[in-house]
């Protein structure tokens, strides 16, 4: 790294390195940023999407599966019609 001096003659602190850095990838930072902020937002929504897909297997589940409840289906020819 080029620690340029001033006209003072002291060295560049790291803030300033650090600025000057930035300035001169400032396009690269702020694409690997997006790319970065743009996966992490995928893989929250894909795990909110799992969520809800894990609820709703449980919901179809409770709802087509009646003889894993306590009360017996009863048909029809159980019960006395009258003639």
């Amino acid at each position: 790294m080029n620690d340029a001096t001033p006209e003072d003659d002291e060295p560049n602190s790291f803030v300033e390195n650090s600025k000057n850095l930035f300035r001169k990838h400032k396009p690269k930072v702020h694409a690997v940023g997006g790319v970065v902020g743009s996966e992490a937002l995928a893989v929250i929504a894909a795990s909110l999407a799992e969520g809800r897909d894990s609820e709703n297997a449980e919901d179809q589940e409770s709802l087509s599966a009646p003889e894993t409840s306590d009360q017996s289906r009863r048909s029809s020819s159980d019960y006395d019609r009258d003639p």
